[in-house]
């Protein structure tokens, strides 16, 4: 009971020091947080929590095989160690604390590995070093670790005499304290540094909770953010090729879109329309019979298909959905050898759809299922400008029966229910997640009996998400603001299993359904396929340039309904 208590107290002091590292932060950029509520600014102390916790047990890893050491000698030496070791800690997360609000003040993010790019380039640092108020922040440093110091000592002298005990009990007690204690310990330790037991372990999207960036920042740990950023960094840079800005203009010149007046209008008027994203989880082409895939899976999409505008030749910017969703959101490919979802410093600048409808006045929403946290896409869809993000937090228990979270059909009735509240225009992105595996479905199976057990549970969660799909447009069509709003529906990435390919590099593994589907869409473009080639990426310059609003942000972005392109 002593050892819990001690091992308590040392949690308490990490986390009131991290409380106190933060204020000085806000503090730093109290200029920031004018016109932000009292209220909403108070939230950060919750949010911060996990990420904070998860620091302290990090640091806490050492200490732990010391107390078992501290089992069976004497309390003096790991005594010294693991105070030694807290205060090397402290000054540490100090000297990290004061460089973060300075860099972020220059650069607008937390501290991250690319502050160690500086190195590199010894000018830089210098010109750095100048700009900065080095004195003050050299006195901030040595303030915070000395408050640290002494706040430990405090904590110290109530704990000491508790956290490494003289033994006198057998050696079978010792062993029994051993298994339970530290198993026990050893359990609760790596649950904190992942940041509980859900599906996605610890990122920086569990920090995000407003639409406030620098609420966002305040909650985010710069110790956490910068060891994790470093762990993060490409084991293996030696792939990239160096060229100066004249080289790559050359080298890019032919890829860029061409400003033309040749875009083909699709649509009978484009007034500011309501818009609709479905990112359908997995659903490749291969399921999809309209585009040469297995048949009777999607009779839904098909007909979508059939009535709306598709295009033939479609593809995925990348296999995972958190490569896909910065090609989707921001028109920013897929990397060959790292995800840029990881680097929020990077993503923070992207154009992305919703900033973009944001700035034509439209209320932009974005709806999930399932943990907006895994790999990090809270962060990104945050950052990518969304007024509204609604994940499973936001749904009952009892509707999330499936692994992930809420089954497709429950959030596509959430959404029905709160676009009616929604002011017009609008611009609300769906994200499914039943067609994943496990491969569960809340209805009866369509498919049974089949030789191949796993086509068929792929089968059967496609025809249960294109249900959903029915069933949404379906009652969409009752609503009042159906007949001005544009459906668009593609998919993350493709998925192997619907015709069992076994090379995953197959361009078929990327081919996606890209529909558009609407009661605007002009009568000659009903049931036409587009045969030009084409990726997520294109998606931002496809419908803009149909809604006649600026792209020129999204680079990588071309417009394949431009005759001349």
């Amino acid at each position: 009971m002593k050892k819990i208590l001690a091992i308590f107290l040392y949690l308490i002091f990490w986390l009131t020091f991290f409380q106190i590292l933060r204020l000085f932060f806000i503090v730093y950029h109290l200029k920031k947080f004018a016109g932000i509520p009292i209220i909403e600014i108070t939230k950060v102390l919750p949010y911060s929590l996990r990420l904070d916790i998860s620091a302290v047990c990090y640091i806490f890893a050492v200490i732990f095989f010391l107390l078992i050491l501290g089992e069976f000698i004497k309390k003096k030496f790991t005594t010294n160690i693991i105070t030694y070791y807290s205060y090397l800690w402290i000054i540490i997360i100090s000297l990290i604390a004061v460089v973060d609000v300075q860099i972020y003040k220059e650069w607008g993010s937390k501290i991250n590995s690319e502050a160690f790019s500086f190195f590199n380039t010894p000018n830089e640092i210098i010109s750095s070093i100048i700009s900065s108020p080095v004195i003050l922040l050299l006195i901030l440093f040595i303030l915070f670790s000395a408050l640290g110091i002494i706040l430990y000592s405090s904590v110290f002298k109530l704990s000491q005499r508790f956290i490494i005990q003289e033994q006198r009990d057998t050696l079978l007690i010792r062993v029994i304290k051993l298994v339970f204690f530290y198993c026990l310990l050893f359990v609760l330790l790596v649950i904190g540094a992942r940041g509980g037991i859900q599906l996605a372990p610890m990122n920086t999207s569990f920090a995000y909770f407003s639409i406030h960036e620098i609420l966002n920042n305040s909650t985010i740990n710069p110790t956490w953010n910068l060891s994790y950023s470093i762990l993060e960094q490409p084991k293996n840079r030696s792939y990239y090729l160096r060229f100066n800005t004249d080289e790559l203009d050359l080298l890019l010149i032919d890829y860029q879109p061409i400003a033309t007046e040749n875009t083909i209008s699709i649509f009978n008027k484009t007034d500011k329309p309501n818009v609709v994203l479905v990112i359908i989880e997995s659903f490749t082409a291969d399921i999809i019979e309209s585009l040469g895939g297995l048949p009777n899976v999607t009779p839904n999409l098909d007909s979508l298909i059939k009535h709306g505008l598709s295009f033939e030749n479609f593809y995925a910017s990348g296999n995972r959905t958190f490569k896909s969703l910065p090609a989707i959101l921001n028109g920013y490919p897929s990397l060959p050898a790292d995800r840029v979802i990881k680097y929020r410093y990077i993503y923070k600048n992207f154009p992305s759809l919703a900033h973009t409808l944001n700035k034509y006045g439209y209320f932009s929403s974005f709806y999930y299922g399932g943990e907006s946290e895994f790999a990090n896409m809270r962060a990104l869809i945050t950052e990518s400008g969304y007024n509204l993000l609604i994940d499973q937090r936001n749904f009952k228990d009892v509707e999330k029966n499936s692994k992930w979270g809420a089954h497709d059909h429950v959030v596509f009735d959430r959404v029905l229910n709160d676009i009616d509240s929604f002011e017009t225009p609008f611009f609300t992105t769906i994200l499914t997640l039943s067609n994943h595996e496990p491969f569960e479905v809340p209805t009866e199976p369509v498919f049974k009996g089949e030789k191949d057990q796993k086509v068929m549970l792929f089968k059967n969660t496609a025809a249960y998400t294109d249900m959903s799909i029915g069933d949404f447009i379906r009652k969409a069509s009752t609503k009042t603001w159906y007949n001005n709003t544009i459906f668009i529906f593609t998919a993350d990435h493709g998925h192997s299993y619907a015709k069992n390919r076994i090379n995953k590099k197959n361009p078929e593994m990327f081919h996606i359904p890209l529909v558009i589907y609407s009661n605007l869409l002009a009568d000659e473009y009903r049931g036409r396929k587009i045969t030009k080639y084409s990726s997520q990426v294109d998606i931002a310059a496809l419908l803009f340039s149909q809604l006649k609003f600026d792209y020129s942000d999204f680079i990588w972005s071309k417009n394949v309904l431009d005759a001349a392109q």
